[in-house]
């Protein structure tokens, strides 16, 4: 028998640790480093020796172990990060917190006297080193083992080539807080070849801080959102959205690179910087087809004249594309938002709070909308902003009264309705409040007028596809979902939730199941797989998510989610409810 048949083969997970910055803490402190590593260390050898892992090899600050389970593997690399990052420093003077990366695979090993050798080993590793630290990093192969049976986030952090790896692999990036993992925007690994749109497609990418990342960099986003909002107004444009173009801070992808993800014709890039109390802004608008610069300018004015930066680039952004654009339209694009600069940058710090999407950040923002409001009584996109966080209040159960958080939201969209009527995002909120008070047609109007003055705003085109399912309106809906994420390819899963809703709605279950399935964390969804599954006749898998469903919501009866629901046909309600009954649910 030769050498080669005696090389044992198995499948197994792969998980490498290795800590930041452990060269520089040697340096500075000897022992204080090998008592902050060996604690660190003893906390992976007691998890993995307690869930059935074999440690491999440990060399000073990394490790490398397997187990016979993906699920497990993962499991352990979250039990661990959130038990060192619970670790007090007890070594070291300063406020020096140990911080490991983890990266975790999965595949087909050679096994030779307990070492393991192979691709799969190879990945895990370019993984570790690729994870930010304290997180964990997956390969695509493993979190399509897992990614429906674990209580975690993940976010897709794209295809890359590893060091020394054949071929592309994707990455994903576990996070623990999977409330918030929900609802952010996240990139998506491409299911479909997206087609062209008809009319001239551009995306703003977010303007870079020279400064420190500081209020600047808010500042800069601010600015950033509005000319996307501007610009968003022209009906003969299709604007990429806000949440897409947010994904693209990292300078490390150019812009054709961009052009070519998203599918967009023109990607608009700039710069800005602020030093005693004056503004300078580089921008260009690049064809992406060609690789070439169509136009650049330079803006260097006092902070006073800020609205009219903003008013001269979004109009010469607009001149220098093959549209044609209407006076009216015009004026109302350059409309200014504040009078008074402070309550504008209120207004900003707000914004970027709010699309952090957690509880605490979401109230922290809705003091900043409140001080703009006070600065600034007329100040309407701070009203319809607000409405916005009492929405995330009612949706997410950040209130101790829901329902008077969704009528305080109604209220803000329509104060901000009332002080700007061109403005979509009021009527959008307005839209929002309305359906789940089980005001449909009301509702419906809200949205209808939030896309005639907007109709390239991706969310309120997947809110309304919400709004449309309640009415029996679903292939309205449909088409309406499809636009958002032609708009916003790297759009967050409630787009994908929205639309297995009315999969579900047309009866059509697996197209349901397989929507939910493209979701980065489908756990909300598992009352629609649970009703989906029971009603197609497969009643073991609808009562595993039956369970699952219990699991996170102890308290969950069907007569409370049925009496919840704005449906205007009962039958859909009713149907659904048969479904979480055939699961198993209370």
């Amino acid at each position: 028998m030769t050498d080669v048949q005696k090389l044992r083969r198995k499948l197994t997970a792969v998980m490498v640790a290795d800590m930041k910055g452990y060269s520089c803490m040697v340096r500075d402190d000897e022992e204080a480093s090998y008592w902050s590593t060996a604690e660190c260390l003893d906390v992976f050898r007691r998890e993995i020796s307690s869930n059935c892992g074999r440690i491999i090899r440990v060399a000073g600050d990394g490790l490398l172990a397997e187990f016979d389970s993906i699920v497990v593997a993962v499991e352990v690399a979250i039990a661990v990060q959130k038990q060192i990052s619970l670790i007090p420093n007890r070594h070291r003077e300063n406020n020096f917190r140990p911080q490991f990366r983890i990266g975790v695979n999965v595949g087909d090993v050679i096994d030779v006297d307990g070492m393991l050798h192979g691709d799969a080993v190879n990945i895990a590793a370019r993984l570790e080193a690729f994870a930010d630290p304290g997180a964990i990093c997956i390969s695509d192969v493993a979190y399509n083992m897992l990614k429906n049976k674990l209580k975690c986030g993940f976010r897709y952090l794209g295809e890359h080539n590893l060091k020394n790896i054949a071929e592309p692999v994707g990455v994903y990036q576990i996070h623990f807080d999977n409330e918030a993992d929900r609802r952010r925007p996240t990139m998506r690994p491409l299911t479909s070849a997206r087609t062209h749109s008809a009319k001239p497609s551009i995306c703003v990418r977010p303007f870079v801080s020279l400064q420190q990342r500081s209020q600047c960099d808010s500042f800069s986003d601010g600015m950033t959102e509005d000319v996307i909002v501007n610009l968003s107004r022209f009906h003969e444009l299709s604007v990429t959205s806000r949440d897409t173009a947010m994904m693209f801070h990292d300078r490390g992808v150019t812009n054709a690179e961009l052009a070519q993800r998203i599918n967009v014709q023109y990607v608009v890039d700039g710069c800005i910087r602020r030093q005693k109390g004056r503004l300078r802004m580089t921008v260009q608008l690049v064809d992406a087809l060609s690789n070439q610069v169509v136009w650049s300018d330079q803006f260097d004015e006092n902070m006073h004249d800020v609205f009219i930066v903003q008013q001269t680039l979004t109009s010469r952004l607009v001149s220098k594309l093959p549209i044609r654009i209407e006076q009216a339209e015009q004026s109302k694009a350059f409309r200014v938002h504040s009078e008074r600069l402070e309550a504008y940058h209120c207004y900003l710090r707000g914004n970027f709070l709010l699309y952090q999407y957690g509880r605490a950040s979401n109230e922290e923002a809705k003091t900043f909308f409140r001080k703009a409001m006070d600065l600034d009584p007329s100040f309407a996109r701070a009203h319809a902003t607000l409405s916005r966080a009492f929405h995330f209040d009612w949706r997410y159960g950040w209130c101790t009264d829901p329902d008077q958080a969704l009528r305080t939201a109604l209220e803000s969209a329509r104060t901000a309705v009332a002080l700007d009527s061109t403005d979509a995002r009021g009527y959008a909120e307005m839209g929002f409040a309305y359906l789940y008070l089980k005001q449909q047609k009301p509702s419906i109007c809200a949205y209808e007028r939030a896309l005639s003055l907007n109709p390239n705003d991706a969310d309120v085109l997947a809110d309304y596809a919400d709004a449309l399912s309640y009415v029996n309106r679903a292939d309205d809906a449909i088409a309406c979902v499809l636009r958002a994420i032609e708009l916003n390819p790297y759009h967050p899963d409630w787009y994908l939730w929205n639309l297995a809703d009315v999969y579900f709605v047309m009866g059509d279950y697996a197209q349901a199941i397989q929507t939910v399935n493209r979701m980065n964390n489908p756990s909300e969804c598992y009352r629609l797989l649970a009703a989906c599954y029971a009603l197609s006749g497969a009643i073991e898998e609808a009562q595993f998510f039956g369970v699952r469903v219990l699991e996170q919501h102890p308290e969950f009866t069907v007569e409370q989610w049925v009496d919840k629901q704005p449906d205007t046909v009962p039958e859909v309600s009713q149907r659904f409810a048969r479904g979480l009954l055939l699961a198993g649910l209370p």
